[in-house]
């Protein structure tokens, strides 16, 4: 039904464990006249089943039933959740396991109000995993009642409850089903950053992550520089809670945040912001632990870990290690210590396997202290030593070391964070190897200082934009908005059949000459493909 489609994309929220809350408009602030719509929708569908009897149970669902009970022209009876003196007599009864409030209930129905001359229709507001609906099926089956089906709101499709009860042959009619809590691939919260952190840049991003059904974590791109204070920052997270995120993250890239760092920036959002705080750090330095635990005392409320087998040095603290400390400290730790050893114990072989075949680089687990200094992430560092190796000026490393930071003032202090970190590394090494700073300059370093990657945290050095852009005027206001309307209808029509799907024509839009050769690869194996018929002699 499209109005109940477009009315929880417009008023659903999506909370932590897969829980769609409609209770502005379907139970608990009820809206009637929408009501109304939803039960002439059931009429229509079992109109001609002789229904002269609703069932449901309370409370949520009392109401779309009543409505509906009015539409059909017949009596409501509610099952109701434990016994109680004002219901005398004999009644039918089965329990029933609600998943929100993690309880078993007792339902019971009166005889005197359900037995075999009622043909009942079950209204509800949510089939999930058919719990309630299951318990009520049973007392129609105890009363002799002929059960004619049942009517839901919203189904949530991608759990077991629909699939089940109609696998018995019973009747389900659902108004809405949601076939994910998430995006349409499964991914149910979203960080989103910018690597200069605009916020103008993050505002689609977010917009459309609420609208998806997801949760937005807004993030943080940690960095230090003079213009990179914790009051700044703070100002940040009130910006992205005006969004309507749901989380903020602090995305600590190159494991440069220290202990005290992480205590006054964690201790300063959450006096800004009633929103959970996300703390995302790396061991590149050898600092994580110490951060982690310092945010955990400031109220972080999360923290990202990876199991131990790929833990240490560009990745994250060790899970284990995390939750005997955190334990022994008196949190709670809601992890499985079996589980965890078992996942370990899985991943090992797995880490010598790539040990071994080259694929992980032992470097890459090790501490760099460097990072302290010149802030440069483990992905931005083996970036500057492929780039030198390609060029035999390995020896220049230390000069492309020393060259980066002072890139980073010139552009403004970026935060290194992709693709940032990218464009400064990729300058510097240029500036080292040609001898002359700015001498040799990348499209893309152009058109950071035209102004096409927005508000950099500092005025860029005007008189190494000026070098770089050679006569041509930055960009007035944002970028986007000088953007045409059309780019995707354009792609998609140039692309023609040779776009397989929406992700083909996006992946062009962003990288077309990277799409253009995956998209030839694709068709030259698809080409390279035998079929074959085997039939018998």
């Amino acid at each position: 039904m499209q109005l109940l489609e477009d009315r929880i994309r417009r008023d659903g929220v999506v909370r932590d464990g897969g829980v769609l809350k409609v209770d502005s408009f379907l139970n608990h602030q009820m809206d009637v006249v929408f009501f109304s719509e939803l039960a002439k929708e059931f009429e229509r569908l079992y109109h001609d089943c002789g229904v002269n009897k609703i069932l449901t149970i309370e409370a949520s669902g009392i109401g779309i039933a009543c409505v509906t009970a009015q539409t059909f022209g017949c009596p409501l009876v509610f099952a109701k959740k434990n016994k109680t003196l004002n219901i005398a007599g004999d009644v039918w009864t089965s329990k029933v396991h609600s998943y929100t409030h993690q309880r078993v209930y007792d339902i019971i129905v009166s005889k005197d109000f359900l037995g075999p001359n009622d043909r009942v229709l079950v209204i509800d507001d949510f089939l999930a995993n058919g719990a309630a609906l299951t318990g009520l099926i049973e007392l129609v089956e105890q009363s002799g009642a002929t059960l004619v089906g049942c009517g839901i709101c919203i189904e949530k499709a991608f759990q077991p409850g629909g699939d089940m009860l109609r696998s018995k042959g019973v009747r389900v009619e659902s108004l809405a089903r949601v076939k994910s809590m998430s995006v349409e691939n499964g991914i149910d919260i979203i960080r989103i950053f910018d690597a200069l952190n605009d916020t103008d840049n993050l505002k689609v991003a977010v917009e459309e992550t609420i609208k998806q059904g997801a949760m937005a974590s807004g993030t943080i791109s940690y960095t230090t520089s003079p213009v990179h204070t914790t009051a700044k920052f703070v100002e940040m997270v009130k910006e992205l809670k005006q969004m309507g995120v749901s989380s903020i993250c602090i995305k600590d890239m190159a494991g440069i945040m220290t202990p005290q760092s992480a205590y006054d920036l964690v201790s300063g959002i959450k006096d800004a912001v009633d929103l959970p705080v996300v703390l995302h750090t790396h061991c590149t330095t050898g600092l994580a632990f110490m951060t982690y635990l310092k945010g955990i005392e400031a109220g972080a409320d999360v923290i990202d870990t990876a199991i131990s087998p790929f833990s240490g040095g560009t990745s994250q603290p060790a899970t284990e290690t995390l939750y005997y400390a955190l334990k022994e400290l008196g949190y709670d730790v809601a992890l499985d210590e079996k589980i965890l050893i078992e996942m370990a114990n899985f991943f090992k072989p797995i880490r010598n396997d790539y040990l071994a075949d080259g694929t992980l680089n032992p470097i890459s687990m090790t501490t760099d202290t460097q990072c302290l200094t010149y802030q440069i992430p483990g992905g931005m560092l083996s970036n500057l030593l492929s780039q030198l190796k390609m060029m035999n000026a390995l020896d220049k490393f230390e000069e492309a070391l020393i060259e980066t930071p002072r890139v980073r003032k010139d552009m403004g202090y970026p935060p290194l964070v992709t693709p940032t970190s990218q464009l400064v590394g990729s300058q510097a090494v240029q500036n080292v190897l040609a001898g002359e700073r700015y001498k040799n300059v990348g499209a893309e370093i152009k058109a950071y200082c035209r102004g096409e990657y927005g508000r950099t945290p500092a005025p860029i050095n005007e008189e190494v934009r000026a070098k770089i852009l050679n006569g041509e005027k930055p960009i007035e206001g944002r970028y986007a908005d000088t953007l045409p309307t059309d780019t995707y209808e354009k792609a998609a029509e140039h692309l023609g059949d040779t776009a397989k799907c929406e992700e083909d024509v996006l992946s062009y839009i962003a990288f077309p000459q990277v799409a253009e050769n995956f998209f030839e690869k694709r068709r030259e194996a698809e080409e390279k493909v035998v079929r074959y018929t085997i039939t018998e002699a």
